[in-house]
């Protein structure tokens, strides 16, 4: 009797460890707009996600917020890019002439993260939240140009929702490494 008792007990603690561990929730904010909410169950810390593909539907434009209150900016290729420390990224908003801005490439080198420090994130996200088309550039590492667009309808709601849960953008520290092609 008391065995099926303890069995009831871990049963029971088993299910709601297991929920806490899938406790993520993905909505989708308009065809265009998924926003993406994670905890991780070893440290409880959040991770709010917004992202819209590619029109060839390989390539994420994302913004996210971390529980260490950090907005990040980045495209994830699908592809491999590079894994050197910087590399260029080029960007073009709706019909507007483009800019160069500096990354960072993720671990897999897959992704380019917007450096936040030499970018002005402010104006990134202006920029992002209201054009319609953003057109993006990258040249990977031996290889030829690869070309991304994202149809911007719905940014300005998702990365909002992003902004308000970090609670403001990081301080712009240097503007000049960013330039116009």
């Amino acid at each position: 009797m008391r065995t099926n008792k303890y069995k009831e007990i871990i049963t029971s603690a088993l299910i709601i460890f297991s929920t806490s561990i899938n406790a993520n929730t993905q909505t989708t904010i308009n065809k265009n707009w998924v926003l993406e909410s994670t905890v991780d169950p070893m440290n409880d810390q959040y991770s709010l996600v917004a992202y819209t593909i590619s029109k060839k539907r390989s390539e994420r434009m994302v913004v996210r917020c971390t529980s260490k209150e950090t907005i990040d900016i980045y495209i994830n290729w699908g592809t491999y890019i590079t894994k050197s420390d910087t590399h260029d990224l080029e960007l073009r908003f709706d019909k507007h002439e483009s800019n160069h801005y500096l990354t960072n490439p993720s671990n897999d080198g897959k992704s380019q993260f917007i450096n936040q420090w030499f970018n002005s994130y402010s104006s990134l996200v202006e920029k992002l939240k209201s054009s319609y088309v953003l057109m993006a550039k990258v040249i990977p590492y031996g290889g030829n140009a690869l070309y991304a667009n994202f149809s911007l309808a719905g940014a300005s709601e998702s990365i909002n929702s992003v902004i308000n849960k970090c609670g403001r953008l990081p301080v712009q520290k240097h503007d000049y490494w960013r330039y116009k092609s």
